[in-house]
């Protein structure tokens, strides 16, 4: 079997971003090679023309779970949560459970500050995982409370400048990506 681990599919916030409700599938013929390259980038406009680049280059997606956070109608999540995102730089995430094998990257927050603490300590298990489980996210995203709960998001929340609904995002990413791809086209066609 091939395809998509779809336990692992939505990794990229949450572990479980969405629910999948319906699934189509086509069948193809396996690739040659595949690989998963990360390509972080700190300006919006090479974050796009890199992903222009990568689908040129055969790539079948690209992972944007952090953008599609900060949007009016991807989750439900209090809008403080949505601002935090606004304000945020890329260098304003940290690494956690880096020593129990469960490393993820989360928006530095009074949570994160003692996640870390309780690891400089060779903590485990038992004392991280009361401040790390799910219901604290939940509670935190309902409440709006930024410190409660673990945002494991990635460093593109840096590049995140608004707050458009998902068909917003979604069609402005296409357009850019056409301009990149099309400026590309021009330069293999002799134009500028």
């Amino acid at each position: 079997v091939t395809g998509y681990d779809l336990a692992r599919l939505n990794c990229g916030a949450r572990g479980g971003l969405g629910i999948i409700t319906e699934v189509c599938l086509k069948v193809l013929p396996m690739p040659e090679a595949t690989t998963t390259l990360a390509l972080p980038e700190t300006d919006p406009e090479q974050a796009v023309r890199t992903m222009a680049a990568a689908l040129t280059l055969g790539a079948s997606g690209v992972m944007m779970a952090t953008r599609f956070l900060a949007t009016t109608d991807c989750c439900e999540i209090h809008d403080n949560h949505r601002a935090e995102f606004v304000k945020r730089q890329e260098y304003e995430t940290e690494m956690i459970a880096k020593n129990l094998g469960l490393q993820c990257r989360a928006l530095s927050n009074g949570i994160v500050k003692e996640i870390n603490v309780v690891e400089a300590a060779n903590g485990g298990l038992d004392q991280m995982m009361p401040l790390m489980t799910g219901q604290r996210v939940r509670e935190s995203w309902v409440n709006g409370d930024v410190n409660y709960g673990v945002e494991t998001l990635g460093q593109s929340v840096g590049l995140i400048k608004d707050i458009p609904t998902t068909a917003e995002l979604l069609e402005r990413m296409a357009k850019e990506a056409l301009a990149s791809v099309d400026k590309t086209r021009a330069l293999f066609q002799g134009g500028r």
